[in-house]
Order: C-alpha cells, then structure tokens, then sequence
C-alpha cells in the first residue's frame, strides 16, 4: 500500500515535531507514505526509508495550491499511489479531490475540527466532504456534526482520536519567571474561537477574590494584540503573561489548573497534552469533553461562553486542593485509556485497506 498525503501543517518539516514522530509510527506497515505540505520554501525531508515529506512553495496561496497539485500528479504518475487522504475540507481537500478524479484514487479527508467558515468555505467542505469516499474525524462529537451539518451518512464517517503524546525526558528552560503564583495555563493560536477574551475576562472577575495568581497563555495569532489590550483596559496586565509560540511542555509542568475555553474543537489535542502532565482541567463542554474527559470526575466542564461558571470553576480549584488532585489523577488515567501512536497507525492502515 502506497499512501498520499496532502496536509497544512508545515511542523512536519520539523524532525523533531509532534507530527513527524507520528508520521515515523507508518515505517513498515506501509510500502510508501508521502506527504505533501505548503512551504516558504521547496524542501524534501526523509523522515524514514519509506516516509518522506515534502515542502512545496508558490506565490501566494493560489500558486502553493497549484504546485501541490503539480508535484502529486507526478508522483501518483511516477511511483503509483493507492490512496489519497487529505487533512483539510477547505481549499486543498478540493484539490485533493480534483487529484483523486484526476487519477481514479479512492479519496479520504480527515476532519479534526471547524475554523469559523464564511459561505464560500461551507459550499466547499460540504461538497468535497460528499465526493470522499470515507471521511475521519477524531471524536464521537465530531461525527455527529459532520454527519448533522453536511448530511454525511454515519456509514462513510469513522473516528480514530489523535494519539497522546508521551511527555517525558528533562524539562526545557523557558525565559518567564512563572510559578511563583498560582497558575492557570492556557495554550494555543490566538483566534476568536479559542475565546481567551473569555478567560481575561474571568481572570478579571477572580481578581475581586484572589490575588495571587496569574494567567498565562502560550500561543500566539493574529488575537494577540487585541487580546493584550484587552488586558490592559481591563486592568489585569500584571496578572497575564502572554508566552507567545512555544513548546508547552515546561509550562504544563509549572501550571496548577489548565483552561481551554473555545466555542468548538474537534479534539482537544491540548487537553489531551495537559491531562498527560497530571494537570487539574477547565474546559468548554467541546471535543473531547464528556467523551474521554467526563464532567466532576476527570474535568470540571463548563458552557461554551460562560464567563460566571468559568470564574466559578477557577475559583473552586484555587481552594480546593484535593479537587485538584482528583482530576488531575483522574485524567491522566482517562487519556491512558487512549490508543497509543503504533495501534493507531495500525487502525489507519485497517480503515484504508477497506478501500482498497
């Protein structure tokens, strides 16, 4: 079995990435597993003897589209691919489908959550999602959307999570001066619908209680200067530390209660991450939530957009110590429950032999 790939995320010419260590879990039960990303700049990568990775550039994003398009033609043409999965439902799942027609490949498209779509965008997800052959996402919530929203039948829709990772080894240096406080964490890109408005304005609210604590959110995007703003006017700045794009992993080890307060995921991958480093959690009844992390037991869970329960929930844990531990304890249990990097490369290969 040969296998195509087309993705948007880049991190994967990063050796060392969470992406690539995934990808290295396909060396053997593949014959060849190629992927297919946009770049800066046009790079080839050999992650493994049969796992290669390949950065394509182009001016603009019409031009990368049109490159991508150019380069897996080719390689279908020249080294016979049986496959094509593509992890976008926008603009580049189209050009994967126009890829599969092109050379008759059954077509998946992987689905691992919705960014805030304009009309445009919604004529193209749900007319890619309709031609696929099977569509994956990540979580049972997920399935039910899409099969709702797009009028997919459950039949052609399977979910297969994204493996936890394992945090281990030493723990990176970081040039904040953080953990002196109490902690909240929060991680992730900067956009309305990660709401981290939410939390600076719970933190706001925390702060007519509590004094000794701090936000501190590892991310950036293009929210960063309103959201910095939005701090000092609410006159919080010295209790919010803005970390910008990083590893977490040193601030999952610092942190006392982590927050995801998004309006929609599809996963949680950043849950998942912190409920790997033993940390108590907040979230938004999104995801994973009620799936893998349940309410009371391995999470408190809140409303989406509830300002007045997150700043109860914060509140609760800055007290509760024994709380803390238990969800901490809790959730760590919770996501071990979770298939692991080679068993769910195992699962893939079953659900694509299916196509076959």
């Amino acid at each position: 079995m040969k296998v195509l790939s087309l993705g948007l995320d880049n991190s994967v010419l990063n050796q060392a990435s969470k992406v690539a260590d995934r990808l290295r879990r396909f060396e053997g039960l593949v014959a060849k597993y190629v992927v297919i990303v946009p770049s800066y700049k046009s790079r080839f990568i050999e992650l493994a003897p049969t796992i290669h990775i390949y950065g394509v550039s182009g001016f603009g994003k019409v031009g990368q589209l049109w490159q991508i398009y150019r380069l897996a033609n080719k390689l279908v043409k020249t080294e016979g691919y049986n496959i094509l999965t593509v992890q976008d439902t926008y603009y580049l799942a189209l050009v994967g489908w126009l890829i599969a027609k092109k050379n008759k490949l059954p077509l998946e498209i992987q689905v691992h959550g919705f960014e805030k779509e304009n009309y445009l965008r919604q004529l193209v997800a749900r007319f890619v999602l309709k031609k696929a052959q099977v569509v994956r996402v990540v979580s049972g919530r997920l399935k039910y959307e899409v099969c709702r929203d797009y009028n997919l039948n459950l039949e052609q829709v399977y979910i297969l999570p994204i493996f936890p990772p394992l945090l281990a080894g030493p723990l990176p240096k970081s040039d904040y001066n953080i953990g002196q406080r109490f902690m909240f964490l929060a991680v992730g890109r900067l956009v309305p619908i990660k709401r981290f408005d939410l939390q600076l304005r719970a933190v706001a609210q925390l702060a007519l209680r509590h004094s000794n604590f701090e936000l501190c959110i590892v991310g950036d995007g293009p929210e960063r200067v309103k959201l910095e703003t939005l701090a000092v006017n609410l006159g919080i700045r010295n209790l919010v530390e803005f970390c910008g794009h990083q590893s977490p992993f040193y601030f999952y080890h610092k942190a006392d209660v982590f927050l995801l307060t998004s309006d929609r995921e599809g996963w949680g991958m950043v849950a998942i991450e912190a409920a790997a480093a033993g940390l108590p959690i907040i979230m938004t009844d999104v995801g994973l939530a009620g799936e893998v992390l349940h309410g009371n037991k391995e999470a408190l869970i809140i409303p989406t957009g509830d300002e007045e329960a997150l700043v109860e929930a914060m509140a609760n844990l800055m007290t509760d110590d024994k709380l803390r531990c238990s969800l901490g304890t809790n959730a760590t249990k919770a996501i071990a429950k979770l298939p692991a990097g080679d068993k769910v490369a195992s699962l893939y290969i079953k659900e694509w032999k299916k196509l076959l």
